[in-house]
């Protein structure tokens, strides 16, 4: 049995089980698309992908499209889960799915540089796929507002109707923040204004990267870099290689306080 297959089968049989008169909340984490790169079972893909050799040397020298192909996989069985939904279901359910975290080096492509993937504060190890579908959700509508996985938690509660402070002791730090309204009001104020990540391992030296809405600072291994990300999405021109405009030496120094405090609260 192909292991996505039987996760979604497990998940397809709980559903069912489901007697509609209570809340539920399931959580299903996909092992696709990940290395080893292969090619999935064909009756998962409809593509050209179904052409592909799945012992050809290829799969090691060129993974790209057995990659794009385990997405494709991956896709047919979200859609086989959602199919097993009923109508009032679908009506009275959020579902959200999130990437766990960037692609990794061997298939990451242009524009996203080699190196600055999976396992990095890059943007292309940060800024995964998110999607949000559910009651009063307008379909088709883009949201660029900052967001940080700690917020699914406040979000969780929101959407449940339950207060978000009042469920936290008050000895208790708590980073998250519903961003809820933002689901259902695109004029809503968005409910971050800064985003914060950090990585370590991966053989990689430790690293820290901070946000706003424009500009982002980076410290990697001690070494800063700072990138205006309206302008140059992709990070490809350190700011702090040459001398900084003023707007731009504003914004470095607001993340970096904001960075200094984040560290001193540890």
């Amino acid at each position: 049995m192909y292991a996505p297959t039987d996760k979604v089968n497990e998940a397809v049989a709980w559903l069912i089980e489901r007697d509609g008169s209570r809340p539920w909340f399931a959580h299903l984490s996909f092992n696709l698309p990940h290395s080893p790169y292969h090619l999935p079972p064909l009756e998962l893909l409809k593509s050209d992908a179904r052409s592909l050799d799945p012992y050809s040397n290829d799969v090691n020298d060129n993974p790209h499209p057995y990659f794009k192909a385990m997405l494709e996989a991956m896709d047919t069985e979200i859609g086989r889960l959602l199919g097993t939904l009923t109508e009032a279901q679908r009506e009275n359910t959020y579902i959200i799915f999130l990437g766990d975290n960037g692609t990794s080096g061997g298939v990451i492509q242009p524009p996203f540089q080699r190196g600055r993937g999976k396992g990095t504060v890059y943007q292309g190890g940060m800024n995964v796929p998110f999607i949000v579908a559910g009651p009063g959700i307008e379909g088709g509508r883009v949201n660029e507002a900052l967001l940080n996985t700690v917020d699914l938690y406040a979000t969780f509660l929101a959407l449940a109707g339950i207060d978000v402070q009042g469920s936290v002791p008050d000895d208790r730090g708590f980073d998250s923040i519903s961003f809820a309204p933002l689901l259902h009001d695109p004029d809503a104020a968005p409910a971050r204004d800064f985003a914060y990540a950090d990585a370590f391992g991966h053989g990689l030296p430790p690293a820290q990267a901070i946000r706003n809405e424009s500009h982002k600072l980076l410290v990697i291994g001690g070494v800063e870099e700072l990138y205006d990300l309206r302008a140059d999405p992709y990070e490809h021109e350190n700011l702090l290689s040459a001398e900084l405009s003023p707007a731009d030496r504003r914004h470095y120094q607001d993340l970096k306080s904001r960075l200094e405090s984040l560290l001193a609260s540890e």
